[in-house]
């Protein structure tokens, strides 16, 4: 409720305020009218990684945010214990971002789309080995992995594709991402409630093969400097 007036009485009036600008006339033969000779984004091979990449690290991120404390429980954890990890998937995201600025000169768009990809299974992988008492690095991890998760999805197609219809191509991208994204939750929650393990197993399958096709990605962008 306190949210919800949040929105009504600060950020509705905020909203309000801003002010309505005409939009700017654009010589009719101009090349940035839409209308112009432009090119048609061909959906190829590149766009469909892309798409497929996206949805599956999606998956991975957004399933796991929405039911998080649910899931924990059912790994093992106290409903006292499953609240304060999920409160700490918040102040992990900053942290992420945070790093980001920090070693911007050596996290490169690559290395930073790695990293969000491998955290999750990382954590994954902690919990398989020591159970509950690795459940609060675990969300650490996927925190890391959410944080990151907007980054990724802007600069890695600008590394690819450059900047000429950015905004068309990423929404072919992202189409099939939202998708996944919107079921992925009641997915995730069919197969927690069938085995935990088989869950989380799941979440980290998504994760590594969305590195593979990252790997993918990485030998194209070298082929292209390459020529």
């Amino acid at each position: 409720m306190v949210w919800a007036f949040a929105h009504l009485l600060i950020a509705l009036p905020l909203n309000l305020t801003i002010p309505r600008l005409e939009p700017r006339s654009v010589e009719p033969h101009s090349p940035k009218t839409p209308t112009g000779n432009r090119r048609r984004i061909r959906i190829d091979l590149l766009i469909v990684i892309f798409a497929v990449m996206f949805a599956l690290e999606g998956f991975m991120v957004a399933s796991v945010n929405t039911i998080l404390p649910f899931l924990l429980t059912e790994l093992g954890a106290s409903v006292g214990v499953a609240l304060f990890a999920a409160a700490i998937l918040g102040p992990s995201q900053v942290l992420a971002r945070v790093l980001l600025v920090a070693l911007g000169k050596i996290m490169t768009p690559m290395r930073v789309a790695a990293l969000a990809m491998l955290s999750h299974p990382a954590g994954v992988v902690l919990v398989l080995v020591f159970g509950i008492d690795a459940l609060v690095p675990f969300v650490i991890l996927q925190g890391i992995a959410v944080g990151l998760d907007p980054f990724i999805r802007g600069t890695l197609p600008l590394l690819l594709f450059g900047p000429e219809q950015f905004g068309e191509r990423q929404g072919y991208i992202m189409m099939f991402s939202k998708i996944v994204v919107a079921f992925s939750p009641l997915l995730l929650t069919v197969i927690v409630l069938w085995n935990p393990v088989a869950g989380i197993l799941t979440t980290m399958t998504m994760g590594l093969s969305a590195f593979l096709l990252l790997m993918a990605l990485a030998l194209v962008r070298r082929a292209k400097v390459a020529a």
